[in-house]
């Protein structure tokens, strides 16, 4: 178990993402959450995403590397 998932849980979600399926969304959407809700969130999620990005970017050194 890890972060209070079990592996069985855990094996659902990849099961799920495997197939294209999205976990995340379909948990919000069980527990009353709204698609406007669940859109500002994957928003707050990609500009996130995209400031840790800009913050922790490095090029590589190795210029071998494409």
């Amino acid at each position: 178990m890890a972060c209070g998932i079990s592996e069985s849980q855990f094996d659902e979600m990849w099961r799920q993402i495997s197939a294209n399926g999205n976990p995340f969304e379909a948990w919000m959407l069980a527990n009353g959450y709204s698609h406007e809700t669940i859109d500002h969130i994957y928003r707050l999620i990609d500009s996130w995403l995209i400031k840790a990005e800009l913050q922790h970017f490095k090029h590589p050194i190795d210029h071998t590397l494409n």
